[in-house]
């Protein structure tokens, strides 16, 4: 399986790359947000490892977008952060995030939850068909994350709207 690991600490992701190739994934990484949402795009990988905190584009946003985006939903993001706080987890939960892995459980308790979450979409593949995403480059990217953008502040506007009547 093709794992896609973004964090902008390299040691950790050196740590986190060995332990996951000694175990026979493939691995690709990305230093930052916006080099996670590029790679996702152009070449989807199998999961996603995802730090939170990270320059030019926070985790929560890079899992915002996957799971808005028809194509990208069912791949598994689990959050890899150093942060423990309880509204770390709920925007986490509400990004769309399929599990929440603090960097202290690398190890075992990483690989264990690796594995749950690609059985868990290779059931959900079984259950219906898969979108494959269009090959994409800098611009596409640029305008998915703006169209995702656009959608939001429409629903938003929209609920503000309702209430407001």
């Amino acid at each position: 399986m093709r794992i896609l690991l973004a964090d902008d600490s390299p040691v950790l992701r050196k740590a986190v790359a060995r332990l996951l190739l000694a175990h026979g994934h493939e691995v690709e990484e990305a230093a930052d947000g916006a080099e996670a949402i590029d790679l996702v795009l152009t070449r989807p990988p199998d999961a996603v490892l995802l730090d939170l905190h990270m320059p030019r584009v926070t985790g929560w946003v890079v899992c915002r977008l996957m799971k808005e985006d028809p194509a990208l939903c069912r791949i598994p993001v689990l959050v890899l952060t150093s942060y423990d706080e309880p509204e770390d987890r709920y925007w986490a939960e509400q990004s769309g995030a399929d599990g929440y892995i603090r960097k202290t459980e690398v190890g075992q308790p990483l690989l264990d939850r690796l594995d749950a979450a690609l059985a868990g979409r290779a059931l959900s593949e079984l259950s219906g068909v898969v979108d494959k995403p269009a090959p994409s480059g800098p611009v596409d990217v640029l305008a998915r994350v703006c169209e995702m953008l656009d959608r939001k502040l429409f629903e938003a506007t929209v609920v503000n709207e309702v209430t407001s009547v």
